[in-house]
């Protein structure tokens, strides 16, 4: 994984003229990163050049698929809640009981970060992974009504 540290000696590589300082470089990258977040997080796509894709945070109806011997699939497990009941009921440990998240806040959807890969050259080499706050930010503008892209 390549930091902005890393970038920065790339950049030295191949700037003309004057160059900035490292300090300098990180601050200003780390700056840009905050404000493509902040865009994100209040409900904007992100567009990046070069045919690298467009970053979002979409949302998508989840749908609570029963099969036929019982078991259900399509939700996420509430862990903390699963090992309550388990801890407060031996009929639910003995079945496995697990208790799932119905997403009632969000009207049934579960919002990510949607990263759309564009046609751009070497686009398996990049990933993206949201760090802890922004994740954090995410949650509190999908709660606070920030109009995100569902789709169902």
């Amino acid at each position: 994984m390549k930091a902005s540290r890393d970038m920065y000696h790339f950049y030295k590589k191949t700037a003309k003229g004057e160059k900035l300082k490292e300090t300098e470089y990180c601050k200003i990258n780390n700056e840009f990163n905050k404000l493509l977040m902040k865009k994100i997080q209040e409900g904007h796509t992100v567009t990046f050049p070069c045919g690298m894709g467009r970053l979002l945070i979409q949302g998508k109806k989840e749908r609570l698929i029963v099969s036929p011997n019982g078991k259900m699939r399509g939700l996420a497990p509430d862990w903390k809640s699963t090992k309550l009941l388990a801890d407060s009921s031996p009929e639910a440990k003995a079945k496995r009981q697990l208790v799932y998240f119905i997403n009632d806040r969000t009207g049934g959807y579960r919002y990510r970060y949607e990263w759309e890969r564009g046609a751009g050259a070497n686009k398996i080499l990049y990933t993206f992974k949201p760090v802890r706050m922004n994740k954090r930010k995410a949650s509190k503008s999908i709660l606070s009504n920030v109009q995100f892209i569902t789709y169902n």
